[in-house]
């Protein structure tokens, strides 16, 4: 009899296993968006999975939320739920559930930083420290404890103990001295202790000079700032003449006030510094979550909300990411370069007419600027609209004032729009020309030899 009931009890689970995968595989079949999931937990439950592993977070979260609310003594499923709505930037429903999932014995990533973010947002310093103060349940790495704990220190009054805090850490941490000398000077900035600040910064930037790492633009940013706000316009310059090539554009790095003006602003910046670190490194999912909380942290900074563009843009969500590259602050050359990277976003959906239009508005605020005319040419190339591919590759010359050394591909993709258009003498010299600048590169040569 026994024996009987676990055949019945096998067969009765592999039959519901078969269905789930089944009911998984028409899922995966079609878009998760389009998809109307059966009712009930399963439905829910399974649209919400496909919908995670397609990368369509979003969709992922609100799909799992409706099957947590049916089941909501599931702390797996809740972990799950929190993560995903941290990654879409709901941070308060997200460290609501953090808070209840702590209160069951649960933490990790990113739970423990979802309640330090939480408390910060409401000045709670104490509150900080205190989940600070327990490594073992907080889930937190130690370089992100050492900055909550320094941050959270500066935010209650003591600004000496926090500035302490972190310039111990970065003897300890030796990979991590050029991060937490930096935030020790933004730290001291906001006790007005500005013969602390600037040996910090110089501390810092002697860090990455021995390390043989570029200044970062947040670096350049934040020092030569400061030196401006304090009348050392000559010691600015000189940190900015270190960046060289680091520093895209003179309006991103001339800092008019302080980039942090509170403790959670600190802490929202060491977040900002990590998703920028985890881009690059195309963790994606991570990145979001640590730039989704700086932004709550921060809401006004508009290099988190470029961040934020930038890694869903990598992460293949074109509309997500031309969504939020529109809300991007317009300050300094932001206000051209984050309408741009929409409209980029907008062509990787598919919309090139719209695209289009968008960069040439670009175009008409940035009068001056070569780069939008450039990307309107690679669009309207890519879009077979040779004609005028060539006309926006002429004007970005015309802004540019003419073509030189580095142009090598700008003349190359111009030659490839004016042959295309019929204009064979015109894109023969221009093709000569990239050559020489670029030698016999394989990308030309081979164009050539099949056009």
């Amino acid at each position: 009899m026994a024996l009987a009931a676990r055949k019945f009890s096998h067969t009765l689970r592999q039959t519901l296993l078969s269905g789930l995968t089944g009911a998984a595989l028409a899922l995966v079949a079609a878009p998760a968006s389009a998809v109307e999931p059966p009712e009930g937990f399963v439905g829910a439950y399974l649209a919400g999975r496909v919908a995670e592993q397609r990368g369509e977070t979003n969709i992922a979260a609100g799909q799992l939320s409706r099957a947590l609310a049916l089941a909501p003594n599931t702390p797996r499923l809740r972990r799950r739920v929190v993560g995903l709505l941290a990654v879409e930037g709901e941070i308060e429903r997200a460290a609501k559930d953090a808070e209840a999932l702590s209160e069951m014995g649960e933490n990790g990533f990113p739970i423990g930083m979802l309640r330090v973010a939480k408390r910060f947002m409401t000045g709670d310093y104490d509150g900080v420290r205190e989940i600070v103060a327990d490594p073992r349940a907080n889930g937190l790495s130690p370089v992100i404890a050492t900055l909550a704990d320094a941050w959270a220190m500066a935010g209650a009054g003591d600004i000496d103990g926090g500035a302490r805090k972190l310039t111990d850490a970065a003897r300890d941490m030796q990979g991590l001295k050029v991060l937490l000398m930096l935030h020790a000077g933004m730290l001291a900035e906001q006790g007005d202790r500005a013969d602390l600040a600037r040996w910090m910064y110089e501390e810092a930037i002697a860090a990455a000079e021995s390390e043989e790492r570029p200044l970062s633009p947040r670096l350049v940013q934040v020092a030569a700032g400061f030196h401006d706000r304090n009348d050392a316009p000559e010691a600015a310059a000189a940190i900015r003449a270190k960046a060289g090539e680091g520093v895209e554009d003179p309006d991103d790095t001339a800092a008019v006030g302080q980039i942090v003006k509170s403790a959670a602003e600190g802490f929202g910046e060491a977040l900002f510094n990590f998703a920028g670190g985890l881009y690059q490194d195309r963790q994606y999912r991570s990145a979001l979550v640590y730039a989704r909380l700086a932004d709550a942290l921060r809401p006004a900074d508009p290099a988190t909300r470029q961040t934020i563009g930038q890694i869903l843009e990598a992460s293949g969500r074109s509309e997500a990411a031309a969504t939020a590259y529109r809300a991007v602050p317009k300050a300094g050359s932001y206000a051209w370069r984050a309408p741009l990277r929409a409209a980029d976003s907008m062509a990787d959906a598919g919309d090139i007419d719209g695209a289009a239009k968008a960069i040439r508005a670009v175009m008409a605020i940035a009068p001056e600027e070569s780069e939008p005319a450039i990307s309107l040419g690679h669009l309207l190339r890519s879009a077979n609209k040779f004609e005028e591919a060539a006309e926006a590759y002429d004007e970005a010359i015309k802004r540019k004032g003419g073509l030189g050394p580095g142009d090598g591909w700008l003349r190359y993709a111009r030659a490839i729009a004016l042959e295309r258009s019929g204009r064979w003498t015109e894109a023969e010299k221009e093709f000569l020309a990239a050559l020489e600048t670029l030698g016999d590169e394989p990308l030309i040569l081979n164009y050539l030899g099949y056009s």
